[in-house]
């Protein structure tokens, strides 16, 4: 209780203290624990004015307490401002029993408010008459305060904004949903929000542009209540800058060089062609005199310039030479005009640059092409769209006769129609109007009456319209051309009868070895068509094949070496044709030179048919002697055969007359007979070989008995397979034949060759032999039973 920094004093309710700490005594002007008598006859009054005293008790009793702050003189004659709080006390029948009196001094504190209020109300007068809005919102954007400039910057007034709209209400319905999301997520994380602009709706709908600034508020405690901002509107600056804008986006799509410069020439902007124009960049330019990239010779030109801007506003059209960065010049046509206010006071320099480098170079050239007109061998006529003459060169008058003065307004003879064909009028005319050149020969006559060819190139002069404004007539004195061509064409006639009659591959190739020449037999024999050669190199498409050596030369290449070598003899190739395949080609070739002009002439001949006939010949010869060779071996051969088999067959006789042998002895005997005869017809037939090779061979086709053949080839077969533990098998189907008609030897010499080859082949297992009939494909109506004979022989060998 005894606290310094307040009084605390107890009262009852007719205002006198029965309790004073030690500040209230200080107060009150008596020292701390004095008699308790004194503070009751002071009353609480020494410290606030009666009459504000016992006003306050009335209030008092009916508000069961209250706080006021007064301002206070004190004996000193200061003036403090103290807080008074005044709470009740009651006793236990609730009736009031005294008061407890708080009394603070809060001079200071009153001090820093009032100028805090001095300073807000200056603020906001300062806010109301500026183009500032100045706002306050509570932690979620809703308005807590406008300033009135709101309503010239929004239409709306403060209290139409004021606890009835947040902040982004005032963006526009496309944008408004992002602005709400991204607003209250900056204020959650209360940041501060500097120059941010913004698109916002006036009242009327129209769209208004804003740079907006705002900061967290707090409470004196430290708590974050809101934010405060302002609003200061810059469309006009914005719309300043879209227009500057589309200024530089127009300038810098111009091909001329456009600046802006102060009055002293100092550069403000430069679009882009300028800058390349100069060969550097806008930073480097932006600052500087334009004037500065002049050649320092002509010094006294751009101060003439200079002069001309300050006296007259300006200049049109003059040329001036510049530097590039580069330290090339180039020629340009250059504009200065000063822009001035509505006072006529200047403001700034507007400049334009052309480089006219290119139109020198036109007109240079326009020089050279009329010196090139009046010195030309041709002669040019030059009319108007009907024809009408309007100049002719000088080789005109040497070569026609005529001089300007007397053709000069007249029909130009080549347009009029007498001196064409209909046809050849027409499209000539058809030509020109469709802005085409016309080329073609006529026959004329010169003013002495001498008939002579020329050869005429029309063409049309267009503006930049794109329309015909005069026709250019080039002549040319084709005469001795036209003879010459009339006897080259007789030539060519007979030469190119000769050559797409010849049954040989002719073609021609000019000194860049390129085709100029391709007949219709280089085509049957090579495979390429004359549009496919012409005017392509020739080994592109005649490859060689040459087996001696490892890499293939060229087919150009063996033909000049074929030139250089003693004699040329003729060279004998094989090539590939456009399908791949090998064709034998005999070649020959001259040198011709047409003019100044050198070709190499190759004539080609198919041999495919004389070297085909050739390797036939020598492979007949040689296969005579061989068959001669082979016979006379055979024929010796079957002699020595002859007589031992002669021999084993007299003694296989004589002992099948033996009657002392047994019927197992006796089949043996006659097996041999039997093979013995076989034996001797294959040497009969080995003997009529050259029949055989002749193609003369023929088939005694007899009947004979099929199941004994089979059963003796049985028997032969069966000893031989049982020898090497081989199981023979022999199948007769039941519909088998028991005669047929054929060559029994021949079919006996088939199964031998085929039961011999699969006894010698098979190591283990067994052999069948089968034999069976079917129909004969070829049967016709009148032997609708013929059938066909089918033997298969089958082993475990490894086979044929």
């Amino acid at each position: 209780m005894e606290d310094n920094s307040f009084c605390l004093l107890v009262t009852d309710l007719n205002g006198r203290v029965k309790y004073a700490n030690s500040k209230a005594c200080q107060r009150m002007g008596f020292f701390e624990g004095a008699n308790e008598s004194l503070l009751q006859e002071r009353l609480i009054s020494t410290l606030l004015p009666d009459d504000y005293f016992f006003g306050s008790l009335e209030e008092f009793a009916r508000t069961k307490g209250w706080e006021r702050k007064i301002r206070k003189v004190h004996r000193d004659g200061t003036i403090r401002w103290e807080s008074i709080t005044v709470v009740p006390v009651f006793d236990a029948q609730d009736e009031f029993a005294y008061a407890v009196v708080l009394i603070e001094d809060i001079s200071d504190q009153k001090g820093m408010a009032d100028a805090l209020a001095v300073s807000e109300k200056r603020f906001r007068e300062v806010a109301e008459h500026s183009h500032t809005v100045v706002w306050e919102t509570d932690t979620e954007g809703l308005f807590t305060y406008v300033s009135p400039v709101c309503e010239r910057v929004w239409g709306y007034r403060p209290e139409e904004m004021v606890h009835k709209m947040h902040f982004y209400d005032l963006f526009p319905p496309d944008e408004r949903e992002e602005a709400k999301n991204e607003g209250l997520s900056l204020m959650r994380e209360e940041k501060a929000l500097t120059n941010f602009e913004n698109r916002s709706m006036h009242k009327d709908g129209r769209l208004i542009w804003l740079s907006s600034n705002a900061v967290p508020v707090y409470d004196s405690e430290g708590l974050y209540i809101g934010y405060r901002g302002t609003e200061n509107e810059i469309t006009e600056r914005k719309t300043l800058e879209e227009e500057t804008h589309r200024f530089r986006a127009t300038t810098d799509q111009a091909n001329y060089g456009t600046a802006i410069a102060q009055m002293d020439g100092t550069l403000n902007y430069v679009n882009h062609a300028l800058v390349k124009m100069l060969g550097t960049d806008e930073h480097a330019l932006l600052g500087k005199n334009l004037f500065a990239s002049h050649i320092k010779e002509r010094s006294e030109r751009i101060a003439a310039l200079e002069e001309k801007i300050r006296i007259q506003g300006g200049f049109s059209s003059e040329e001036v030479q510049f530097v590039r960065t580069d330290g090339t010049s180039f020629p340009a046509l250059m504009s200065v005009k000063v822009v001035v206010d509505a006072r006529r006071r200047p403001l700034f320099q507007s400049l334009t640059l052309m480089d006219i480098s290119k139109l020198k170079e036109y007109e240079k050239l326009l020089t050279l092409l009329s010196h090139a007109v009046e010195q030309n061998p041709a002669y040019v006529i030059i009319t108007d769209t009907s024809g009408h003459i309007e100049y002719v060169n000088p080789a005109f008058t040497e070569k026609i006769g005529y001089a300007l003065e007397d053709v000069k307004g007249s029909r130009a003879y080549i347009l009029r129609p007498e001196h064409h064909s209909p046809t050849q009028y027409r499209e000539l005319w058809e030509t020109l109007e469709s802005g085409g050149t016309w080329r073609g020969e006529f026959r004329n006559k010169r003013k002495n009456g001498e008939v002579f060819w020329e050869y005429s190139t029309i063409s049309p002069v267009v503006d930049q319209k794109g329309e015909a404004t005069h026709y250019v007539v080039v002549n040319t004195d084709i005469t001795e051309q036209k003879v010459a061509l009339n006897a080259y064409k007789e030539s060519e006639t007979i030469l190119q009868a000769f050559t797409r009659t010849s049954r040989e591959a002719i073609f021609m190739i000019d000194s860049e070895d390129t085709v100029c020449f391709w007949n219709p037999s280089a085509y049957e024999i090579f495979g390429y068509r004359e549009e496919e050669v012409l005017g392509e190199k020739l080994d592109s498409f005649i490859r060689p094949y040459v087996s001696s050596v490892s890499e293939t030369p060229s087919f150009l290449a063996l033909l000049k070496d074929n030139q250089k070598a003693p004699g040329a003899a003729l060279l004998d190739l094989e090539v590939y044709t456009k399908s791949g395949a090998l064709v034998s080609v005999e070649f020959s070739q001259s040198i011709t030179f047409l003019g100044e002009n050198r070709y190499r002439v190759v004539v080609g001949r198919d041999v495919r048919e004389r070297k085909q006939a050739e390797a036939d010949r020598i492979a007949r010869e040689a296969a005579e002697a061989s068959n001669r060779a082979k016979s006379a071996f055979l024929s010796n051969m079957s002699h020595e055969i002859r007589t031992p088999l002669n021999a084993i067959l007299g003694f296989a006789q004589i002992l099948n007359r033996d009657a002392s042998l047994s019927s197992k002895q006796i089949d043996h005997v006659q097996t041999i007979l039997r093979s013995g005869e076989h034996l001797l017809k294959l040497i009969n037939n080995v003997l009529e070989l050259s029949k055989i090779e002749a193609g003369k061979l023929t088939l005694s086709a007899a009947p004979f008995d099929l199941h004994n053949c089979i059963l003796d080839l049985e028997r032969v077969f069966r000893f031989k397979a049982e020898e090497k533990g081989l199981q023979l098998l022999v199948e007769r189907a039941p519909d088998l034949p028991h005669y047929i008609l054929s060559d029994e030897g021949k079919f006996r010499q088939i199964l031998i060759n085929l039961l011999g080859n699969a006894v010698k082949f098979t190591q283990t297992g067994g052999i069948a032999l089968r034999a069976r009939t079917v129909p004969d494909p070829t049967r016709t109506v009148a032997k609708p039973e013929s059938l066909l004979l089918q033997v298969e022989v089958e082993d475990s060998g490894i086979g044929i």
